[in-house]
């Protein structure tokens, strides 16, 4: 079997990857492998020899047929306002198995989409361990998954949320009441005419001057990028939107 890891940066420190790393090495043995996509800046600090990662990919296709052919996804992340491969990975047929901790509490329907654990120590393990050997248990929850996350989170389910929300505050019938366009639902993969999104793969080992560069930046700022740095990008980025 596959168990999935999917982030952007999957060695972040915001994604749990010291009990990720523990739990993973708890149960991969043969016939037991990894998948990580994502930027993955040294492979080798899994410490897993089973390990396939095939970086970032852009093309929706290509990302669902590796999601796809995974068995189970696993996140030991504890900060996501929803969290979105848990989403992606049930849309995929595949359960999800995570901490019960903000966002994930809604991107993970327990025992319906995947298992929610608390965060205490051994718990990711204990649970990762069993559901490895529970592929009765893991085929049932990728089922449903697929139904539930497609009911929850679909455009259609969107629309009604918010048509709910507009309702409930007068506004039903008001002149800004929004129209949803049909063309907008053009960039799900259920679209009867879809919108090609981006395409192709971002290498997930990073060059080692890249590595050096980014070990030091972490030394003196940490793991996350300076309060400093991401307003003189936000504001690079908006006088660039702004020149014509």
């Amino acid at each position: 079997m596959l168990i999935l890891v999917s982030s952007v940066i999957v060695d972040g420190p915001d994604k749990g990857f010291a009990d990720l790393r523990a739990a993973l090495q708890a149960v991969v043995k043969p016939g037991v492998g990894v998948v990580a996509i994502g930027r993955l800046d040294d492979p080798a600090r899994l410490g897993i020899a089973n390990l396939f990662a095939p970086g970032l990919i852009a093309d929706e296709a290509m990302l669902a047929a590796w999601y796809g052919a995974c068995d189970l996804h696993v996140t030991a992340s504890r900060h996501e306002t929803l969290g979105q491969t848990p989403i992606e990975a049930g849309l995929c047929g595949v359960p999800t198995l995570a901490y019960r901790t903000a966002g994930l509490t809604s991107a993970v329907i327990d025992g319906v989409s995947g298992r929610l654990v608390p965060m205490r120590p051994g718990a990711l393990a204990d649970a990762l361990a069993a559901l490895v050997d529970d592929r009765a248990t893991r085929t049932r929850l990728g089922a449903f998954a697929r139904i539930a996350l497609e009911s929850r989170f679909s455009p259609a389910a969107a629309a009604l949320s918010l048509e709910a929300v507009f309702r409930r505050q007068g506004l039903g019938d008001g002149a800004a009441h929004p129209r949803f366009a049909p063309t907008m639902l053009g960039h799900f993969p259920f679209a009867a005419d879809l919108r090609m999104g981006a395409t192709g793969t971002v290498p997930a080992v990073s060059p080692p001057l890249v590595r050096r560069l980014r070990r030091a930046k972490q030394m003196v700022f940490g793991r996350r990028m300076p309060l400093f740095v991401r307003r003189c990008l936000y504001l690079a980025g908006t006088l660039r939107r702004r020149v014509p």
